[in-house]
């Protein structure tokens, strides 16, 4: 679960960004609402997109340097797994 009131005024400004409705910010994001959003294709896509481009490179550029990827649960880390394999 997220509360709104509990995060710090650069976190509010992307949850706001992410799940404002209307002009509304809900003031809790529950644990089922979150797993939507954590096991969803196009942010899991998203982020592997962003660590390919803009994640630290080694052997002249060529590769991806050692990354850890932190993921919610075991079947949330196979998610992002069949994700980068996909992609």
């Amino acid at each position: 679960m997220i509360s709104y009131d509990e995060l710090s005024a650069e976190n509010k400004e992307r949850y706001e960004d992410d799940f404002a409705k209307d002009n509304a910010v809900p003031e809790l994001i529950p644990s089922a609402a979150l797993n939507k959003f954590v096991f969803n294709e196009t942010t899991v896509d998203t982020v592997l997109q962003d660590l390919m481009d803009r994640g630290i490179k080694v052997a002249g550029g060529d590769r991806l340097g050692k990354t850890i990827i932190f993921a919610q649960n075991k079947r949330h880390a196979g998610f992002i797994l069949e994700r980068f394999n996909k992609l």
